[in-house]
């Protein structure tokens, strides 16, 4: 199990008793995420982190990468923002009901198809 020592008691802790090197268990999963809710700043001597939205790493998907690249854009956001609100809130009502999978993201790695897994150590 993870230990935290604060560092400030708003946005920083040293995260202690975590191996990367290692597969967590349940148990830590959810410290890490709990640990992360808490505080925007976590310390890990020796081991590097990169936390990132796990699309990056989707590198196989080419229609989802084209999309995402499209709506990146300001000239797309700036277009999509002039809609009204009632719209745009159709539209993300409409995102959420596709969503089709409840499972933890922890344990999606293991099978998400278009996950380069070797960009995910």
């Amino acid at each position: 199990m993870i230990q935290l020592r604060v560092l400030h008691p708003e946005f920083a802790a040293e995260v202690e008793g975590l191996d990367l090197r290692v597969a967590p268990d349940a148990a830590t999963i959810e410290a890490v995420e709990d640990a992360i809710a808490r505080y925007p700043v976590l310390v890990l001597h020796g081991q590097r982190w990169l936390l990132s939205h796990g699309d990056i790493l989707c590198l196989e998907d080419i229609e989802y990468l084209k999309f995402r690249a499209l709506v990146r854009t300001p000239e797309w956001q700036a277009a999509f923002l002039a809609r009204p609100l009632e719209e745009r809130r159709a539209l993300a009502r409409t995102r959420g009901s596709s969503r089709t999978s409840t499972t933890s993201a922890s344990v999606l790695t293991t099978t998400i198809s278009d996950l380069r897994e070797q960009l995910a150590i």
